[in-house]
């Protein structure tokens, strides 16, 4: 058995310069590695979100605990990280798209217009704090605009983003939202990273909506907030003991100075 430490971008790779690769052979295969092999990326989430979370993710990334992150761009800490990403061009940083803001007294808007994107927002011009109420009020068009807003504002600040992601998988909550999620991935040339296991938190087959160029992930692994309350010590330590063939990638949620 081997396990090997990846980086998105390697991932990534498969999607981009894709050529008929028979679909039967596993990711690992695919990636020039045997079968039996055990692939990790860990992942920083919702870096831009604050100062605190922009240090901790940038303090673990240079030391290599860290494999890639992916940056919210709604959020105040946007400039910072975006300062961070264009002077580090070779750093693994992609687009964490975000529809929700679900911190208690710390709060963000859409990047459009809030009069183009009513359906995504609560009384306050604010995201709402639950995927749920993006599921039931969101609107496909409105959440492209928005989506499509975060890409052109990244383009802006000079980040090119490795791939895209999707921050409390609101992304990927509905067949319509989905849909946007990889239009806006095959438009911009961008690889879109997919779990079939948060599919099925939805109910969503996500094969129906996919294509041969996909990587999915085998294994996805992120702690709870309970988890973080009652019992961190040894949950990374025993996930990755636990590893299987294939590509796990833990989402690392990274401390912040802000209460949920």
């Amino acid at each position: 058995m081997f396990k090997f430490r990846i980086t998105i971008t390697s991932i990534c790779l498969l999607t981009v310069s894709y050529v008929s690769i028979p679909q039967q052979k596993s990711i690992q295969e695919r990636l020039g590695y045997p079968k039996e092999t055990k692939l990790l990326i860990i992942h920083a989430d919702d870096m831009g979100v604050s100062h605190s979370e922009n240090m901790a993710t940038i303090h673990t990334m240079e030391r290599g605990v860290v494999s890639s992150a992916s940056i919210t761009v709604p959020c105040p800490g946007f400039p910072e990280a975006a300062e961070y990403a264009k002077s580090h061009p070779e750093a693994d940083l992609g687009l964490h798209r975000t529809l929700t803001s679900e911190w208690k007294n710390y709060m963000w808007g859409p990047v459009a217009s809030s009069d183009q994107v009513r359906s995504l927002i609560d009384d306050h011009g604010y995201f709402y704090n639950k995927t749920g109420d993006v599921m039931k009020n969101g609107k496909a068009v409105e959440v492209e605009k928005e989506l499509r807003a975060q890409i052109e504002r990244v383009i802006r600040f000079g980040i090119n983003p490795t791939h895209f992601d999707s921050h409390m998988a609101s992304g990927v909550s509905t067949p319509e939202i989905l849909k946007v999620y990889i239009k806006l991935g095959r438009e911009f040339k961008v690889p879109i990273l997919l779990s079939r296991e948060v599919g099925k938190l939805f109910n969503i087959n996500l094969e129906d909506y996919t294509n041969e160029k996909d990587i999915f992930i085998e294994k996805f692994v992120m702690a709870t907030y309970e988890t973080y309350r009652l019992e961190m010590e040894n949950f990374y330590t025993e996930q990755i003991k636990a590893m299987t063939p294939g590509l796990t990638v833990i989402f690392y949620m990274l401390p912040t100075t802000m209460q949920r």
